[in-house]
């Protein structure tokens, strides 16, 4: 009889199986799928545990040893938790081996790694409605600004309008922050500091670069960001970024003769930068495993309570 997910690994496609219990270790179950069905990865959060721990009585005895040890619900349910991922990582072991540490991994920070992908879902819509912000700018707003002659309107550029728009946002989510840094801008608020800098330094010397993201400490608390390149591809642009003596003189008035000159077409002058925090996604997680935790110790107590009573 064929074996259709063997047929599936045989393409290159790796097969996780999105459960782990006692249960599935100590029957040989497990032990099975991974040599019968090709499984090379497993995945585990709390709601799997709550399940396995709350319809098995394999982990009576953990429980009880735990409680008389005068664990924490949470450090009980990390020690039942990390005990059954201890002995399916061991199982993986030849997986491992076999595919040089592409697979044969049990995977618990699941939850963890879905809000970060959340959040990073949340800064790229930030960042395409900053985008949106500039197109409008562009076609909407600039068209019908009233030019008055020796000034120079800020709203008809269309960094100026999306970092305005971000700016009345961040009033209400102080978190969260958009900026479209530069190593030389026109607007000195737009300027980069130490770390903005490096990842426009990056993106300058990676030109196939399109995006970066990572995390960094605010004091506020962990952040997340998102960052695209910002490159001159339209030559129009340099009529106000090539020399102060050519660019319009308002602007010079406004800005000064020193900022924003010298960009060259198709150069990557700066990146658009979006933060969002990441410390609120994380403690919903860990709130979540705190709550399971508690849960299933609670129930534990309540049960032993009344066999002990019967």
């Amino acid at each position: 009889m064929a074996n259709h997910l063997r047929e599936i690994a045989e393409q290159g496609q790796s097969i996780w199986l999105d459960n782990i219990s006692r249960q599935l270790l100590d029957s040989g179950t497990l032990k099975r799928m991974i040599d019968e069905d090709a499984v090379t990865g497993v995945t585990s959060n709390p709601t799997i545990f709550e399940k396995a721990i709350g319809n098995s009585d394999l982990y009576d005895d953990g429980l009880a040893e735990a409680v008389e040890k005068g664990l924490g619900p949470r450090d009980i349910f990390f020690q039942l938790a990390f005990r059954d991922i201890r002995d399916g990582a061991d199982l993986l072991r030849p997986v491992w081996e076999r595919t040089e540490g592409l697979d044969g991994y049990i995977s618990f920070e699941l939850l963890h790694k879905n809000a970060r992908e959340e959040v990073l879902r949340t800064a790229g819509v930030m960042m395409e409605a900053a985008l949106s912000m500039r197109s409008y700018t562009v076609g909407q707003v600039r068209p019908h600004l009233r030019v008055v002659e020796d000034e120079f309107l800020p709203q008809s550029v269309p960094a100026y309008g999306a970092t305005e728009i971000m700016n009345q946002l961040r009033k209400k989510y102080p978190d969260y922050a958009y900026k479209e840094a530069a190593l030389n801008p026109t607007n000195p608020r737009n300027r980069a500091v130490d770390w903005e800098s490096d990842i426009v330094n990056e993106f300058r010397n990676n030109e196939e670069r399109k995006e970066f993201t990572g995390t960094r400490v605010t004091p506020t608390g962990v952040s997340m960001y998102l960052a695209r390149p910002f490159q001159i591809k339209d030559a129009a642009c340099l009529a106000c970024h090539t020399t102060s003596d050519s660019a319009p003189a308002s602007m010079v008035k406004l800005y000064g003769p020193n900022n924003g000159f010298g960009w060259k077409l198709h150069e990557t002058v700066g990146a658009q930068i979006v933060s969002v925090p990441l410390d609120t996604a994380l403690a919903r997680v860990d709130r979540t495993v705190a709550f399971v935790a508690a849960t299933l110790v609670t129930l534990f107590l309540l049960l032993f309570a009344v066999v002990n009573v019967v």
